[in-house]
């Protein structure tokens, strides 16, 4: 991967003596690959080597997958609140990964597409810090689009998700958008302002019978509904609930799986899905909220004074 003109990779002094897997997910090792991709961007945009775009992508990802349990800390994860070394690193590899989802099409059965996606989700995941540059680098509108490039549109059926990929393009889209939410309130505004709730409500009306899109779609539009505009959205349009309230008993395991492994609180609407409230009464729940939210009281609070 290095070629003749970069240094040769070194194992790392932290890593412990022989262990190979701790000497591949090392920075030098991870940046020899975004070098790699770097350096074959041009071909990489005019679609040629696209054998070389997937097995570089593939290789990234398993350098960025979540270490098992035990295991030293990625180097591209904060290891302290406030830690900010290595912030440069970590964004370049956040733009390479989103620069070559924003260039890579459907080839090779989606597969360069969905290494890019779980690169990303990786990322966003678990660094607090990637996760946030990500959402000022556009991140969350390019993986929306991909989104919506595979479930919108007069020829997206059902038989389209049979094909090689399709559906794990639609689940790592989802749950790519899913790990972005946590964090500052701005990043589920600005997935608000997407309108991924309909995106949501359509792939688990039109996909009821496939698991793994109905229940990312049903985590997707738990992390959207924190936004206040959603709400109101979700309140005035309650066939989303319906539709929430339907993959919630026909996948009832799947979609507490979906949601349990994120950062982001559990919504109020989702909670209520989840205890099988009845969709109409939750919407009545949202719009009350939202009301209470919009119209704050006007009684002026006396002020306590401390001596």
């Amino acid at each position: 991967l290095s070629g003749d003109d970069v240094a040769p990779l070194a194992v790392t002094s932290a890593a412990p003596a022989g262990s190979i897997a701790e000497a591949l997910r090392s920075q030098d090792a991870v940046l020899t690959v975004v070098d790699l991709m770097n350096r074959y961007l041009p071909a990489f945009e005019r679609q040629q080597e696209q054998h070389l775009r997937l097995e570089a992508l593939r290789a990234l990802l398993l350098q960025l997958s979540v270490p098992p349990p035990g295991a030293e800390s990625p180097w591209w994860v904060e290891g302290d609140i406030g830690h900010g070394g290595r912030g440069e690193n970590r964004r370049r590899l956040v733009d390479m990964t989103i620069y070559m989802l924003r260039h890579v099409n459907d080839e090779l059965g989606f597969r360069s597409k969905i290494a890019a996606l779980r690169c990303l989700h990786c990322l966003a995941f678990l660094s607090p810090d990637c996760r946030a540059h990500a959402m000022q680098v556009g991140c969350a509108e390019l993986v929306a689009a991909v989104l919506r490039a595979q479930t919108r549109g007069p020829q997206v059926t059902a038989r389209l998700v049979q094909l090689p990929g399709a559906e794990t393009t639609i689940v790592f889209a989802c749950r790519t958008l899913v790990a972005l939410a946590p964090g500052p309130r701005k990043h589920a505004r600005a997935l608000g302002e997407l309108g991924l709730e309909q995106d949501a409500g359509d792939l688990m009306q039109r996909f009821l019978q496939y698991r793994q899109v109905a229940t990312a779609a049903f985590a997707l539009l738990g992390s959207v509904s924190y936004d206040e505009e959603v709400g109101a959205r979700i309140a005035a349009s309650p066939e989303l609930l319906v539709h929430a309230a339907m993959v919630r008993e026909r996948w009832p395991k799947d979609t507490e799986e979906a949601i349990l492994p994120h950062w982001q609180p559990m919504a109020p609407t989702i909670k209520a899905l989840i205890d099988r409230v009845d969709p109409k009464d939750i919407a009545r729940m949202v719009a009350t909220a939202v009301g209470e939210v919009r119209s704050p009281s006007r009684t002026p609070v006396t002020p306590r004074r401390s001596w």
